[in-house]
C-alpha cells in the first residue's frame, strides 16, 4: 500500500510574510502531493478555515488534518469553537503546549472535546511537540488509554520521537553520517527503533509522510531513523 504524502502548511509562512492559502494548495498540488496539513495554532488561524470545506474540489487535494494547540485555561474555548465548527477535515490533531491548571483540567479539556467529535464523525489525535506540555509519544499514548475512546487516539512523529522520546538525536544523525541503515552497526539501531520501543504498529490505521519541499522520503519504514530529521514520518494510531 502507498502511503500519502502531505505536506504541512508551516513551511509556508516566513519572516517574509506568508503565501496565501490558494497559492499554498496550488503549489501542493503542483509538485504532486496528496494533501496538506493546515494549522490553526492556538485558535488563531492564519486563514479562513471556511476554506478547507472547497479545497478537494478546486486543487485535488485532501485536509490531512487540521492542527490545534491547546494553552489550557487561556483558549479552551476557541478550541471547543473550532472543533464545533470546521468543516471539509475528518482529522484533528491537538497539541498540549501550556497549562494554567495542571493535568485534571487538560483531561476535563478533552473529555469535553470528545462528545462533539463523536458526534461529529470527526477524530481527534494528541499530538507530541517537544517543550510542550505533551512532548513524548508516552505522554499522549497515555492520555488515549485514559479515555479509551475510539474517537481518540495518538499522532506519531518521527522528528519529535527522536528529540523527545528517544532522545540521542545526535547520535542518530551521526548514525546517518557513518553509513545507511543496510550496514551492521545502524540496521540493529533502526531496528530497536523500529521495535518494541515505538507504538503498536498493527494498531495504525492511517500512516503518511509529512515532507518539507526540499525531502524525498525514504521507501520502508526500518529507515525512519535515517528519515526523521528531514522527512515527519506521521502517523495517527486509534485503537
Amino acid at each position: 500500500m502507498i502511503s500519502p504524502i502531505h505536506a504541512l502548511d508551516s513551511f509556508f509562512y516566513t519572516s517574509m510574510g506568508a503565501y496565501s492559502f490558494q497559492a499554498q494548495c496550488e503549489m501542493v498540488a503542483e509538485v504532486g502531493y496528496d494533501a496538506i496539513t493546515v494549522a490553526a495554532w492556538g485558535g488563531q488561524p492564519l486563514i479562513d478555515l471556511t476554506q478547507l470545506k472547497h479545497v478537494k474540489a478546486r486543487h485535488g487535494l485532501d485536509i490531512a488534518a487540521l492542527y490545534l494547540v491547546l494553552h489550557e485555561g487561556r483558549n479552551d474555548a476557541l478550541v471547543r469553537q473550532i472543533v464545533e465548527s470546521v468543516e471539509g477535515v475528518e482529522l484533528i490533531e491537538l497539541a498540549v503546549q501550556t497549562s494554567r491548571n495542571g493535568l485534571p483540567a487538560i483531561l476535563s479539556v478533552i473529555e469535553s472535546l470528545l462528545p462533539i467529535v463523536e458526534r461529529r464523525g470527526l477524530r481527534l489525535a494528541l499530538y507530541p511537540h517537544r517543550n510542550h506540555v505533551t512532548q513524548t509519544t508516552s505522554q499522549v499514548v497515555d492520555l488515549c488509554n485514559y479515555f479509551h475512546h475510539p474517537r481518540l487516539g495518538a499522532v506519531f512523529n518521527g522528528y519529535y520521537w527522536y528529540t523527545s522520546q528517544e532522545g540521542d538525536l545526535l547520535g542518530c544523525l551521526e548514525a546517518m553520517r557513518l553509513g545507511s541503515c543496510k550496514s551492521p552497526p545502524l540496521a540493529r539501531r533502526c531496528r530497536r527503533w523500529g521495535g518494541a520501543a515505538l507504538p503498536p504498529w498493527n494498531r495504525l490505521i492511517e500512516v503518511s509522510w509529512t515532507i518539507s519541499p526540499c525531502s524525498v522520503p525514504s521507501p520502508v519504514w526500518a529507515t525512519a531513523a535515517e528519515s526523521a530529521c528531514s522527512v515527519g514520518i506521521t502517523a495517527a494510531m486509534f485503537t
